[in-house]
């Protein structure tokens, strides 16, 4: 089952949730109860030639791994 990570829009709460993605809709948060969640985009580790890196370890923007929009740079941010 894969790990989704939501926001709250009643209480701006930021969690992650281990669900099906049948059962997206159903997900509640932790903090209030509440069900008006959406799910986020996540940053994810990519694994190449043997290694791997993570979205998040690309610090001068230009990771030959990721988009630029996943670092922010992109004008849809």
């Amino acid at each position: 089952m894969p790990l989704f990570d939501f926001k709250c829009s009643d209480c701006e709460n930021d969690f992650e949730a281990l669900t099906s993605t049948a059962r997206i809709d159903d997900v509640e948060c932790p903090k209030c109860g509440s069900k008006h969640v959406s799910r986020k985009i996540s940053t994810f580790a990519v694994g190449r030639g043997g290694s791997s890196k993570s979205a998040s370890s690309c610090e001068t923007g230009t990771c030959p791994y990721v988009s630029p929009c996943a670092n922010g740079m992109c004008n849809l941010n």
